[in-house]
């Protein structure tokens, strides 16, 4: 849908029937997109499409990414186990911790003067994204591994 809303609306919004009937050629390339069998071509997918997706750290907008990519669950849902310097447990619910963290990124960026993160703030949210960063790598791994056999079939 990112890929194919602005071009979709290009083509209703223009005035112009010659240019209409290109940018309407050009729809076939990106046609591929809308098929799950289909390998788009080359170019089709563009990064700074999926750039301009990824406002900020928050729940929904990771999940909606990997559903972009063809994950089927939610990436975001849940608890983690964190695991402390001291070898000590904490169970996060994913939601809360990136809430937690983007809240705390952003009344710093927005200059609220009160929010001072202790060493132990620090910490823990170093703990909790290294955990969530290695869930994320794993999840991404998957996908890549089920688009490859997709794509390729078995050996």
């Amino acid at each position: 849908m990112a890929h194919t809303l602005p071009q979709l609306e290009s083509i209703v919004t223009s005035r112009d029937d010659t240019q209409r009937t290109t940018l309407l050629r050009k729809l076939g390339t990106i046609s591929q997109l809308w098929n799950d069998d289909a390998k788009p071509p080359k170019g089709t997918l563009k990064a700074k499409t999926f750039a301009r997706l990824v406002t900020s750290a928050k729940s929904e907008i990771i999940n909606d990414l990997f559903v972009r990519m063809g994950n089927g669950g939610l990436v975001c849902d849940g608890d983690i186990d964190v695991t402390s310097g001291n070898g000590e447990i904490r169970v996060v619910s994913i939601d809360f911790g990136l809430r937690d963290v983007v809240q705390c990124r952003n009344d710093i960026a927005h200059g609220k003067s009160e929010r001072k993160p202790t060493p132990e703030d620090v910490v823990r949210y170093m703990e909790f994204l290294l955990t969530f960063a290695a869930r994320l790598q794993r999840k991404a791994t998957d996908l890549g591994t089920q688009v490859t056999a997709t794509a390729f079939g078995p050996h």
